[in-house]
């Protein structure tokens, strides 16, 4: 198999890939953005925004060249094919992590929010017994 050629076919790997982790991830994604956005149209963009940075992430990471060429400057395709699938499978798992992240930081956020009690108008003067 010639360089060219398995380069490309892990290339394309990599966007199904990515894009099978989007697939799986959308329907969950949305349900918790259409909460935290309090609306649809809100949710719908950070899920398109989501799932583009994921398919990116995965494409930049998944047709790296790292590990295609020996010190010698020989070809290994071994070497090449399984570092190029394990950055792919690093750059999926790093922009999951980073879009989880950023999801638990803003719940977080949100959920002290709500914790803090609403203002309330201060209590009225207690009446003080004259001894009359």
């Amino acid at each position: 198999m010639s360089l060219g050629l398995l380069f490309s076919l892990l290339s394309v790997s990599a966007l199904l890939a990515s894009l099978l982790v989007v697939m799986l991830l959308r329907a969950q994604l949305r349900r918790i953005l259409v909460d935290l956005c309090d609306g649809e149209h809100r949710a719908e963009f950070w899920v398109a925004t989501s799932g583009i940075w994921i398919v990116l992430i995965g494409l930049l990471a998944g047709t790296a060249t790292i590990g295609y060429w020996t010190p010698g400057g020989d070809v290994d395709l071994f070497g090449g094919a399984t570092s190029q699938v394990r950055l792919l499978l690093l750059g999926l798992v790093g922009a999951v992590l980073t879009v989880a992240t950023v999801l638990l930081y803003v719940i977080q956020q949100q959920n002290q929010r709500r914790a803090v009690p609403p203002w309330l108008p201060p209590p009225p003067p207690a009446a003080t017994s004259s001894g009359r």
